[in-house]
């Protein structure tokens, strides 16, 4: 299996808000053929690619990628611990979708397969997110078939709710998994103040979303989307201050 410029997708079940990511989600075709290739050649950059680095400025390095890679690395690999799987990892590691694009599309083939070699929770997701887009374009979703893209200022603020709800999903799961080996409480105000002020980009990204006029579908995929990762940290945040 090649690797080969990627193609939008239509939304994969829940997954439905991929499409209105900036610059669309894209097919994931090629994360085992890279797993399996240590000294492939590197891809030709281009200057499309610069748009993927963090704040606009320069081309993305290795250090970015291994960055992202390891936390999507750690969360997989939280998941896995307590016995998710297959579709539910998918669903529940929605957030991680805009980190897993920067990846796919900025990393040359070299840098690819070395992340694919060092992080295997990275790795797994990645062929998870490429089987199920592979069944979506093999039978399509008709519901989605039009789902219109979100505008402009739209898009990165979406991109960034979903970022910022991985981190709270891995931080807490991380605080929990820590009290759990060594029966230690670690400081909260920052992980508690994130979440405060994540609460309220929702709540102003949801007016926004309702003030843009779009058709009703849009809101039917990215609302429900939003209040499953809403649920699922204030979840962790309750064990957490069960501790």
């Amino acid at each position: 299996m090649k690797r080969k410029e990627l193609d939008i997708v239509q939304p994969i079940i829940i997954l439905a808000a991929s499409s209105l990511l900036p610059d669309g989600f894209t097919s994931l075709t090629g994360f085992s053929y890279f797993a399996a290739l240590p000294d492939s050649e590197p891809k030709k950059r281009t200057k499309a690619d610069e748009r993927y680095c963090p704040d606009g400025g320069g081309m993305m390095t290795m250090q970015d990628f291994r960055r992202m890679a390891a936390a999507i690395d750690q969360r997989a690999c939280q998941l896995m611990a307590e016995g998710v799987t297959g579709r539910e990892l998918i669903h529940r590691m929605v957030g991680h979708m805009p980190d897993l694009q920067r990846i796919w599309v900025g990393a040359n083939d070299q840098q690819l397969a070395r992340l694919c070699q060092d992080y295997q929770g990275f790795y797994q997701y990645a062929s998870l997110m490429e089987e199920g887009a592979q069944a979506e374009r093999a039978n399509p979703r008709q519901k989605y078939q039009d789902l219109p893209e979100l505008n402009d200022s739209l898009k990165p603020l979406l991109a960034a709710l979903l970022t910022d709800a991985a981190t709270l999903e891995r931080g807490y799961q991380a605080v929990i998994d820590a009290a759990n080996r060594s029966g230690n409480r670690i400081s909260l105000d920052e992980l508690h103040l994130h979440h405060r002020n994540w609460l309220a980009d929702r709540e102003r990204f949801i007016l926004a979303l309702k003030a843009a006029g779009l058709s009703e579908i849009v809101l039917e995929v990215v609302d429900p989307a939003i209040d499953q990762m809403a649920d699922r940290i204030a979840q962790l945040k309750k064990r957490v201050d069960a501790q």
